[in-house]
């Protein structure tokens, strides 16, 4: 009866991105998952949750690896390092912090039943020009700018949209 589940892009105590893994039973509006474990993706937003792909399987007995990755609105799950399923979401939420979450994890009444439990976790994010910037966050993903620099404020970094004017009589931006 236990729920285990990694939290990215975590904006304030109720906006975030949840991919949970339970066997039998789930905070809501999930509640009782019945005919073997699920694991399920979802979009909280403002304390609403809204769940964006969910799947039941048989995974296999013992440990399984669970992967989350978030970039630009697409969000990927991998088990055991197979793609699960990817969802996107068309109102992307802002970058933010991770973590893990759990709900009734531990000693049930009936027993000493504990079915999910972290073993390691790991964070990355994803930087795909390699500037140190998570994409989430960097102004020009495709070009290195590891300052951010945008002169005229507009969101596009100067790497890779308008550059500064130069000036006249220096010719230099």
């Amino acid at each position: 009866d236990d729920t285990m589940g990694i939290v990215s892009n975590h904006n304030g105590s109720n906006t975030f991105y949840l991919l949970a893994y339970t066997e039998n039973s789930a905070p809501p509006p999930l509640q009782t998952v019945n005919n073997g474990a699920a694991l399920i993706l979802m979009r909280v937003e403002k304390g609403e949750p809204e769940v964006l792909e969910r799947m039941r399987s048989d995974f296999a007995s013992g440990i399984n690896e669970f992967t989350l990755e978030v970039d630009d609105g697409v969000i990927s799950v991998s088990l055991n390092g197979d793609t699960a399923f990817s969802a996107e979401d068309p109102d992307p939420l802002g970058a933010g912090k991770v973590g893990m979450y759990a709900y009734d994890s531990g000693q049930d009444q009936s027993g000493n039943n504990t079915y999910c439990w972290f073993s390691s976790i790991e964070v990355n994010y994803v930087d795909e020009d390699d500037d140190g910037v998570a994409d989430d966050e960097d102004n020009c993903e495709d070009v290195s700018n590891p300052g951010q620099a945008d002169w005229n404020d507009n969101g596009v970094g100067d790497a890779c949209g308008d550059p500064p004017p130069q000036d006249e009589d220096t010719g230099e931006p």
